[in-house]
């Protein structure tokens, strides 16, 4: 997915990874299959370092978490990608705006934590069937859609976060 981005849009992928077990890792290996050198930035210093580099990305590609709000109230174009959570209450906001966009898998089972406004399985499932089946042809297609829907301005350097 980063590589279509860098071929067809000239975006530079630029991967962030929070303080969990394990992101690290999994940011660096995902880097080493980017094409760009110096895709892997590490972790923000602060949430207002994150906020003003949020703010200069033409694009923001990750899952539902605080950095995608974040993105979203830079006012970056995002692709918010869902899995065991609902995309109808947490999902980039206003939904159904052109700078947005959402990817999900809709089963039987999802969302399994948060289900209308009532908190369903805390933990979701063990399998993440839901996240385990978005292709990342869907991801990119979405990205591209919002690409073409929202024009850069002046402050955009072309860098793509995708955060694991």
């Amino acid at each position: 997915m980063a590589r279509g981005l860098e071929q067809r849009d000239g975006l530079r992928p630029v991967l962030l990874h929070g303080p969990a077990p394990g992101e690290a890792k999994l940011a660096a290996e995902i880097g080493r299959a980017c094409s760009s050198e110096g895709a892997h930035l590490g972790r923000a210093p602060s949430p207002q370092a994150l906020s003003a580099f949020l703010r200069r990305v033409r694009l923001f590609i990750g899952n539902d978490s605080g950095v995608m709000h974040l993105a979203v109230a830079a006012g970056t174009p995002t692709v918010a990608v869902f899995g065991p959570s609902n995309d109808r209450a947490w999902g980039p906001y206003p939904p159904g705006a052109a700078r947005h966009a959402v990817v999900r898998e809709t089963l039987a089972c999802t969302p399994c934590i948060h289900r209308g406004h009532t908190f369903g399985t805390p933990e979701g499932c063990g399998a993440r069937t839901c996240l385990d089946v978005i292709e990342p042809a869907r991801v990119l297609a979405q990205a591209r859609q919002v690409l073409d829907r929202t024009a850069p301005d002046e402050s955009s350097r072309g860098l793509a976060p995708i955060a694991p």
